[in-house]
């Protein structure tokens, strides 16, 4: 842009490099040293491009730059000794430390929640909101009321928990949830509540963050009186937040694991996330040799060890079954059993003198210890 190329001279001889760690700046081709890059410097092209890092040449806080025999890289190097490095305690701990993780964080920042929803509920639970208590609390002189009830003085509980308009906003959205509304005396309370409800909850996400819906369209309303001149009865705000909910929906979509999750979706209209569709797989059995025999085993335990069984089937080249096997082989492992699962048809094929065998498996460790020759003591 022509503005900016006016001035982009005056720009370039005041920026200066931030390198932190120096694990995003490149050593050789970035111009955190001087107004040159090193490689500007020493004017010199690699045949391959140079990888190194300036946190590569870095060790416990201090240069540590090898032994060079070019003159040019050799002043280079002493102009980067003198470039001083963050001390370890910044770039280890940052700038700032980070506070104890809130309980009620995924429900007031979350993924489809506008900003401006999460930062009231921020506000809100940091008691931040400008009623008009908090407003006199910052010496403010003001008369007060509530343009909810147009009696009392208004305060963020009374406001938000214990006036009666804020009470059938909560009852007639929890009923959706066949839940029954009894009050909390504080925000922290009622967040903490509705936490532990979750657990219960049909649609968990949506009950996750509904509470910060109802909370804010109890604010919208009562702004909606204050400027506007204007109110509407506590079942219109609890549709608008049902819509709200439709619209969190919408980014993320509900998960149906129940019939109580369907019909509640289809009251409030929500987006239903697709489940994954399941893929049927078609298998070919290809016909063997003739006069050959196919035998399929199994075995398994209920325990490690416990109660096991194996058996198997025999098959013939037309895949039609001449033979069936079961046996209860007592206490054992899972190897154990397939093992056995194995020598028993064997034992049979001995018999009915069958001499060309075609064995199938679902046990990788059974197949290998049979290929290798690496039978177990117990079976030989």
């Amino acid at each position: 842009m022509p503005g900016i190329r006016k001035i982009w001279d005056f720009v370039e001889s005041k920026e200066r490099w931030v390198i932190g760690n120096g694990s995003l700046v490149s050593f050789w081709y970035d111009r955190w040293l001087s107004q040159n890059s090193i490689m500007e410097a020493i004017e010199f092209s690699p045949i391959q491009p140079l990888e190194a890092k300036v946190d590569d040449f870095i060790i416990d806080g201090k240069w540590d730059l090898p032994t060079v025999h070019s003159l040019q890289l050799q002043s280079v190097f002493a102009l980067v000794k003198k470039f001083t490095l963050p001390s370890i305690s910044i770039l280890n701990c940052g700038l700032r430390s980070r506070s104890v993780q809130v309980p009620w964080d995924n429900m007031v920042w979350s993924r489809g929640i506008s900003p401006q929803i999460s930062v009231f509920g921020w506000r809100l639970l940091h008691g931040r909101v400008p009623t008009d208590d908090r407003i006199m609390a910052c010496a403010v002189p003001l008369a007060s009321m509530c343009y909810l009830c147009n009696a009392n003085s208004e305060s963020m509980l009374h406001l938000f928990l214990h006036y009666s308009f804020a009470g059938m906003v909560w009852s007639e959205f929890l009923y959706v949830f066949y839940l029954k509304w009894d009050g909390f005396p504080s925000i922290q309370e009622l967040f903490s509540w509705w936490k532990r409800k979750a657990s219960s909850s049909s649609l968990k996400q949506i009950w996750y963050v509904s509470v910060m819906y109802v909370l804010y369209q109890i604010w919208v309303e009562r702004n909606r009186r204050k400027y506007d001149n204007h109110c509407k009865p506590s079942s219109l705000v609890v549709k608008a937040v049902i819509n709200d909910l439709g619209n969190f929906s919408v980014v993320a979509p509900v998960q149906i694991k129940s019939v109580r999750d369907l019909h509640l979706s289809a009251s409030m209209r929500l987006v239903r996330s697709s489940p994954k569709q399941k893929y049927i797989k078609e298998l070919y059995w290809g016909r063997l040799p003739v006069g050959c025999c196919k035998i399929n085993i199994n075995g398994c335990s209920v325990g490690k060890p416990g109660y096991a069984g194996a058996g198997g089937i025999f098959c013939n080249h037309n895949g039609y079954p001449i033979r069936y096997l079961s046996s209860f082989e007592g206490i054992s492992s899972n190897f154990g059993a397939e093992f056995s699962g194995f020598f028993e048809p064997i034992n049979i094929a001995k018999v009915l003198d069958l001499t060309w065998l075609e064995v199938e498996c679902d046990s990788k460790a059974v197949v290998w210890c049979i290929v290798q020759e690496s039978i177990p003591w117990n079976f030989r």
